[in-house]
């Protein structure tokens, strides 16, 4: 037996925008499949308002330079992600880590790095998704709880 978990009407509104993908998007884009930003835009929206997220965060990778008086010329590089860090952090209701890396439908691939990301995350019993739509996400992390 199945049990369905209530989705307040705020939130089901919220997953519905996030369902549906063309609130927002560029008619020209469609053409060519939708862009990465845009898979990371909807699936934060879909996390936003699913019941089993507790929280979900978007997580960018660059390399910065700091003040660091210390140093010859005052600044050092910092990077502020490890190097394969997915796009989407957060954490499922369940206690359980939930990473999730966004690729393009056509075309996109996950790196060497990425991969071994995801890979350690799966191991140690997190939830590991590679995305190129919500429905990725909803099939790793159903909305009905199993009884």
């Amino acid at each position: 037996m199945r049990a369905i978990v209530h989705v307040p009407d705020r939130k089901r509104r919220r997953m519905q925008r996030a369902l549906d993908l063309g609130d927002g998007i560029d008619r020209k884009q469609v053409d060519r499949g939708l862009l990465e930003a845009d898979v990371q835009r909807a699936v934060m929206q879909l996390l936003a308002a699913h019941p089993r997220v507790a929280f979900a965060h978007r997580i960018n990778t660059r390399v910065v330079d700091v003040v660091d008086k210390r140093k010859p010329g005052n600044t050092r590089p910092m990077v502020t992600a490890p190097k394969g860090h997915p796009d989407i952090a957060g954490m499922l209701t369940d206690g359980r880590a939930l990473y999730i890396e966004c690729k393009r439908a056509s075309g996109g691939k996950l790196t060497p790095d990425q991969a071994a990301f995801l890979a350690n995350v799966h191991r140690y019993g997190g939830v590991a998704i590679v995305a190129t739509s919500v429905d990725d996400v909803l099939a790793a992390i159903p909305l009905e709880v199993k009884q």
